[in-house]
């Protein structure tokens, strides 16, 4: 009677372990339609204008820094006195 009980008990435990999988895969079954009909990241239209916005801040970002070097380099580096007219020949120095 021993090996009896044994034996029943690892059934009904096999029973649920089945039962589980069983409904698990039902479960999965069920929402793989709504998963199919997620839309790829890539194929998103706001993070195709995000991806746009940002190549176009980084084209503006490069012009800018181009037109500051244009100007840098285009700046003479001498000093120049405003006021040199204005004073007299005793002050210049």
């Amino acid at each position: 009677m021993i090996a009896f009980s044994a034996a029943k008990y690892r059934v009904s435990i096999m029973k649920k372990i089945i039962a589980i999988c069983l409904g698990l895969g039902l479960l999965f079954a069920w929402y793989a339609p709504a998963f199919a009909q997620e839309s790829k990241e890539a194929d998103d239209p706001i993070v195709l204008d995000q991806k746009q916005r940002a190549k176009e801040r980084e084209e503006v970002d490069q012009r800018y820094k181009s037109t500051l070097q244009k100007t840098r380099k285009d700046t003479p580096t001498e000093r120049v006195d405003p006021w040199a007219n204005m004073r007299s020949n005793e002050q210049k120095k």
